[in-house]
């Protein structure tokens, strides 16, 4: 049986506002204990970390589900895949493991940074039993939500109790290591006994390959913000690297959150593709519209109060990352348009080679780039060039998928300039606010109601169809909400 796909957004949306809140109470307690050096600390050694737990995972989440969502009418084909991936996990993890173990002790980074890497390694662990591509793959958005949710309420009740001082950085790290082991561990027992392993079924020469090609191109990844973290790291200070992740860190929280919309609807553009062309091309056209009704007006508003964002999240010693942040806001929307073009366009058309080609061959730009300022690498120059590499990654793919693919996202169309010129009424409304409210929290607040009403009475008056199918979508939920309660 199909489920509701707003029903799934809903429950997406419910969970990335969640992670939304709990960043928003727990990271600048965090930062301002812990402190910049610390928390440079702990990026730079995660940024070392992820090379070693991308091979480990071997992009089975991103096969994983695309190949469960186009065959989830067939249960024996799925123990088959649910079987042969985990028995993959469990090698690609273990050598993973075992090549980190040995670089973390060959090299001897310093004891603060060793120490981190070494609870890093716990995560080898979770990334076996990570098997939310099934439960996504299924659309069981419900579990997720209230999982996650759990969970992760345990994990800040711990943090709040536990660190301290700045000393505790490694505390925070531990924290958050757990919490990923619980959380995969629930999902694992639940769905894991429904999808059944069984040794017969498992045949791993069928997927070994599209695997390889799908690692190559998530590590291919690690040539832009991370290759950034480490170059930071190695050749500016620990504090550059931590006004590049405070900034990173504001994108990773309300990204997911404003595109939820994309993430619940993956598992059946695959589905579609599969079986009727009409339909994923009338979806994916869908998503890219509601993908810039909200993504516009994000980045603007980002751009305008990133030094108030900057000063919630970690107080004045912060404060240089609010520039990162301008920079950072320019790439949402471009980000937001490569996201759909990755995974909703070209990894389900099976296009892992051709993803790989323009991903490493753009990163090895950027790393040639940073490496060529080296000496005068920061925070901001190093996000600059990484925005513009991105660019143009994204428009050679949008080229792609529109001349050899045929899907047109419909990006550049009066509907998202009217998005975007709404959006531009956001500068004066927020320089407005700020020359009459000086403190940063409210002034913060009233500029995002002033806006948001902005936008809504805009769109409203031009009967704009994204957000009268929201008020419609809304509403009628409301009703059955309200038709249960009596």
């Amino acid at each position: 049986m199909e489920k509701s796909l707003f029903k799934n957004f809903l429950y997406k949306l419910v969970l990335s506002f969640f992670n939304v809140i709990v960043p928003v109470l727990v990271i600048p307690y965090i930062y301002r204990v812990v402190g910049s050096g610390g928390i440079g600390r702990v990026d730079y050694a995660n940024s070392i970390f992820m090379y070693f737990f991308l091979i480990g995972g071997l992009g089975i989440y991103s096969y994983g589900m695309r190949e469960v969502s186009a065959a989830r009418d067939n249960p024996e084909k799925i123990k088959g895949l649910f079987s042969s991936l985990l028995v993959i996990a469990v090698i690609s993890n273990m050598l993973a493991l075992s090549a980190f173990a040995l670089f973390v002790f060959v090299t001897s980074p310093a004891r603060d940074v060793q120490l981190l890497l070494l609870i890093l390694g716990a995560n080898f662990l979770s990334n076996v039993i990570y098997v939310e591509w099934l439960n996504e793959a299924f659309e069981n958005f419900g579990f997720i939500t209230v999982k996650t949710v759990a969970v992760r309420l345990l994990s800040v009740a711990a943090l709040f109790l536990f660190v301290r001082s700045p000393s505790d950085a490694w505390v925070y790290l531990s924290v958050m290591t757990a919490y990923t082991f619980v959380n995969n561990l629930a999902s694992f027992a639940w769905i894991g006994r429904k999808a059944g392993f069984s040794l017969r079924a498992v045949s791993l020469r069928g997927h070994i390959r599209p695997l390889l090609y799908i690692t190559v191109m998530t590590n291919g990844w690690l040539l832009y913000g991370q290759l950034d973290r480490l170059f930071l790291g190695t050749y500016a200070s620990m504090d550059e690297v931590a006004f590049y992740g405070a900034a990173s860190k504001i994108i990773d929280i309300l990204f997911p959150l404003l595109m939820a919309v994309v993430a619940v609807t993956a598992p059946r553009l695959s589905y579609y593709l599969a079986a009727d062309r009409r339909n994923y091309d009338e979806l994916v056209k869908k998503i890219a519209a509601m993908a810039m009704f909200v993504m516009i007006p994000a980045s603007v508003g980002v751009f305008m109060l990133s030094d108030e964002i900057i000063f919630v999240l970690g107080g004045a010693q912060f404060a240089p990352a609010s520039v990162a942040l301008k920079v950072l806001a320019f790439d949402m929307t471009i980000l937001a348009v490569e996201r759909l073009l990755t995974n909703n366009v070209l990894f389900i058309f099976r296009k892992e080679r051709l993803l790989n080609v323009i991903i490493i061959g753009f990163g090895v730009v950027n790393l040639a780039a940073k490496y060529l300022m080296k000496g005068r690498l920061t925070a901001v120059n190093a996000l600059a060039v990484m925005v513009a590499v991105h660019l143009s990654l994204t428009a050679v793919q949008y080229i792609y998928a529109e001349r050899k693919l045929e899907v047109s996202l419909g990006i550049f169309c009066r509907r998202n300039l009217f998005y975007a010129a709404v959006s531009l009424l956001f500068v004066p409304v927020v320089l407005g606010v700020k020359h009459f409210v000086a403190a940063p929290i409210p002034a913060a607040a009233v500029s995002a109601a002033a806006c948001g009403a902005i936008y809504w009475a805009a769109l409203f008056a031009f009967k704009d169809a994204n957000l009268l199918l929201l008020h419609e979508k809304g509403f009628s939920m409301l009703r059955s909400l309200t038709g249960r309660a009596r």
